[in-house]
């Protein structure tokens, strides 16, 4: 079948062509009858509504000269249709206009006064004129084609959209600790409120002791934040307590205000690092296969002229190569290298991350509920991608009593790396104090070279170490590390760090791992303390991970003068639920440490029991973590929730099995409902059921729906099932004859929906009510009969014979 409509196709093809040929022809004969007449006629245009689109043609009023032709034409090997073209003593000449719509440059090309171009003298041996098939091939430079440039394998940024209920929902963590005789109870609650963008969160921690609520209860407040999204502007505005923007100019900062400023959470596809791109040109269609450190990428036909592609979803980290194989049809290889070097330290060209914050510092977090600084201080910063090797940053700090201003840039090379470099200055009760960093990082796949170096006066400050907190005055870092897959993972660092009233640190580290075989992996470590090299370690641990669940680890640490011995066993909680269990221990020649601990995760949370051994001091804990939601009318317990959750509705329907992202999460309550946990905010989540143990009588709206949930928010999804009240009868008078086909019904629902009596009497009713009248329009005799008070099950929705009757 495929074959014979692809031989209709050519011949259709041949068909047309020779159609347009045709047409051309008798344009030709009536322009000769005129220019016999009239030789300063001008020359008639060819209307494009008279030809298919595929013909080009003369687009000037030039005087007829030679023979009119319309040849198919082929340039650099790509069909161009038909096109208008003379023959004029023996050569084929075209116009400028005709060659220009083919896609040629005439730079070059010499043009005669009536801009007419041979063909011959413009592309001697390049071109070939064949009389017979009335076709004519051009070969030029991929240069003298004035086509635009492919693009391929670009990424399009995918930013689904996200939709959010309201509701509320309360996360808690509760343990029960016993040691010496006493009991203590203590958790964490986080709730939260939310409705389409907007979120309202807060965090505590309680404490009781065992002598009940009057002596050692309390209860320690930590955040309470309000936020409003702009998921397509990637704008957060937050409200409450907040923390600063961190950059390399900045350090973070608790305070109790308000920020505006990008967030590229809420578009997590969104590639904010610059994309490489590779360019090159075909002279004849080819195909061209992008490699990626020796692994094939990307691979696309591409036709002549300029192209563009794009590394698509792929990214690398570091140092790259990247090669371009373009592979004509003639089998000429013409291959491109690119170094390329890719690094989230960088912005992509014209990409902005910028934030503001205005409020008082919070002091003594975690300590007390309420305390915040009198003094009110506020902060920017603003990183752009001027180029896509060049990344810009500024930062500002003010308040009554503090100036803090810098900026700083990174700046990346293929061949040498990221080097970065930023500064600022301060000024604090008339104090003047500066700050400066420089860094560079070189990564490859199998090498990584980092170094930092930092100095800050005296004098310098910031909205941290106003409110207290102590701010290193040097410090140095390198790192470095290689990979090898027979030698394994090697590594080595050296940190020095001088701080407000302590003393100068420095450390060095070495380590080295390596996979003995797929589940067995040794790893060995080492460091000293430069300042006092009395302090040093050495440290080897064997794991075994048999499965995905099952995890051993053997190890031995020779620390300051004490060897200790370890061993831990861990076996994993499963996804879908079940048990899950831990035990370590460790010895040292003088104490024995130990802890056992067994988790079960359910539908509605995580129970915890566990125990502790240290010396002769032994100590237990019970713990129970899940949430608490309110959505779309109902309440539900379920895990604990970090993210975003869906609730699912299948119309009532119970036991129907639900899976996210293809894996099992539970089946339907009674109610026909189940909260799902673990969905990703602004990212597509798919929910589907499974329909296969469904009644047959039930209809599926869809088994399978994109679940996009806002931040740390819900989504309703609901996959409209619904019962069939859809039936087949066979309609009969009172002796058993069925009615005759095409006879009219109605139902007494709806008088205006006539339903057609088919062969055999039989009657389909689309949308039926049980216990409903149907009136038969009966030429020889009208009757009508009643619907089921209900319709049985496993039936499909055939009821048999039902007798029509006058008396209804």
């Amino acid at each position: 079948m495929v074959r014979n409509s692809a031989k209709m196709s050519r011949w259709l093809s041949r068909i047309g062509k020779a159609a347009l040929i045709a047409l051309a022809l008798i344009a030709q004969s009536a322009q000769a009858k005129d220019h016999r007449t009239a030789a300063d006629t001008a020359e008639r245009t060819i209307d494009r509504t008279q030809i298919a689109s595929a013909v080009t043609y003369d687009r000037t009023s030039t005087p007829v000269q030679g023979t009119l032709l319309f040849l198919e034409v082929e340039v650099n090997g790509m069909d161009h249709g038909l096109a208008q073209f003379r023959l004029i003593d023996e050569e084929v000449w075209a116009s400028r206009s005709v060659l220009q719509d083919l896609g040629l440059r005439l730079d070059d090309v010499p043009v005669a006064s009536d801009d007419m171009v041979s063909l011959a003298e413009a592309y001697g041996q390049n071109f070939r004129y064949n009389s017979g098939a009335q076709s004519l091939s051009i070969i030029v430079e991929a240069k003298q084609l004035a086509v635009a440039t492919s693009r391929l394998n670009f990424y399009d940024q995918d930013n689904p959209v996200a939709q959010s209920a309201t509701g509320l929902l309360l996360n808690y963590d509760l343990y029960a600790n016993f040691a010496s005789g006493r009991i203590s109870l203590d958790g964490v609650t986080e709730a939260r409120a939310f409705s389409g963008n907007f979120l309202m969160e807060s965090v505590g921690i309680f404490q009781l002791g065992d002598r009940g609520p009057a002596g050692d209860a309390r209860f320690l407040r930590l955040d309470t934040s309000a936020a409003l999204t702009f998921p397509e502007n990637r704008l957060t505005v937050r409200m409450g307590d907040i923390v600063t923007r961190s950059t390399s100019l900045s350090r973070p900062s608790r305070i109790g205000g308000a920020r505006i400023g990008t967030d590229f959470a809420l578009q997590p596809y969104l590639i904010t690092a610059p994309v490489p791109t590779f360019f090159g040109e075909a002279t004849l269609p080819s195909t061209v296969d992008l490699y990626i450190d020796g692994i094939r990428r990307y691979s696309a036909d591409v036709a002549p002229g300029p192209f563009e592609i794009g590394s698509g979803p792929t990214r690398v980290n570091g140092a790259a190569s990247a090669e371009l194989v373009v592979t004509d049809v003639l089998g000429q290889v013409t291959t491109l290298d690119f170094p390329l070097y890719d690094t989230p330290l960088l912005l992509r060209e014209g990409l902005s991350d910028w934030s503001v914050e205005i409020g008082t510092v919070r002091q003594n977090y975690g300590q007390r509920s309420f305390d915040y600084a009198n003094q009110l201080v506020a902060s920017g910063s603003l990183r752009r991608g001027i180029s896509d090797i060049l990344t810009v940053e500024g930062h500002a700090e003010v308040s009554s009593s503090l100036l803090n201003a810098g900026g700083g840039f990174a700046l990346a090379s293929p061949g040498f790396g990221v080097i970065s470099a930023s500064i600022a200055a301060s000024q604090h009760d008339g104090r003047t104090g500066h700050r400066f960093e420089v860094g560079y990082s070189f990564t490859t796949s199998s090498f990584n070279l980092a170094a930092t170096l930092q100095r800050t006066s005296n004098d310098f400050a910031d909205i941290p170490s106003t409110a207290g907190a102590s701010f290193p005055r040097e410090r140095e870092i390198v790192s470095a590390g290689y990979s090898d897959e027979r030698l394994g993972t090697f590594g080595a660092s050296l940190v020095r760090q001088l701080s407000d009233g302590k003393e100068r640190t420095s450390y060095a580290n070495a380590s080295w791992s390596r996979f003995v075989t797929e589940e067995i992996s040794l790893s060995l470590s080492g460091n000293i303390n430069l300042e006092n090299t009395s302090d040093k370690g050495v440290f080897a641990t064997l794991t075994y991970i048999p499965g995905n669940r099952d995890h051993y680890r053997a190890s031995v640490q020779a620390h300051k003068r004490r060897t200790t011995g370890a061993f831990g066993y861990r076996r994993n909680v499963p996804y879908e639920g079940g048990m899950g269990w831990a035990v370590d221990g460790s010895y040292d020649g003088d104490r024995f440490r130990g802890a056992a601990q067994f988790d079960h995760l359910g539908s509605f949370g995580q129970a915890t029991a566990g125990a502790r051994i240290f010396g002769s001091n032994t100590s237990g804990y019970l713990g129970y973590s899940g949430a608490i939601v309110a959505i779309d009318g109902s309440v539900h317990a379920a895990r604990k929730i970090n993210d975003g959750f869906a609730l699912v509705s299948a119309a009532g329907f119970a036991d129907v099995p639900v899976s996210l992202n293809n894996r099992r999460i539970g089946v339907t309550n009674g109610e026909g409902r189940l909260l799902v946990t673990g969905l990703n905010a602004y990212q597509h989540n798919r929910l589907s059921i499974d329909t296969a143990n469904l009644p047959p009588d039930i209809e599926v709206g869809s088994d399978e729906e994109d679940a996009v949930p806002s931040l740390r928010a819900g989504v309703t999804v609901d996959f409209g099932l619904a019962q069939s009240h859809s039936v087949l009868v066979t309609v009969v008078d009172q002796a058993g004859v069925p009615i005759p086909t095409g006879t009219i019904a109605r139902t007494g629902k709806n008088d205006e929906a006539l339903l057609i009596i088919g062969y055999d009497g039989q009657l389909f009713i689309e949308d039926a009510t049980p216990g409903g009248r149907v009136m038969v329009d009966n030429d020889r005799s009208p009757c009508a009969f009643t619907l089921p008070a209900s319709f049985p099950e496993n039936t499909a929705g055939r009821l048999g014979h039902v007798v029509c009757s006058r008396e209804g």
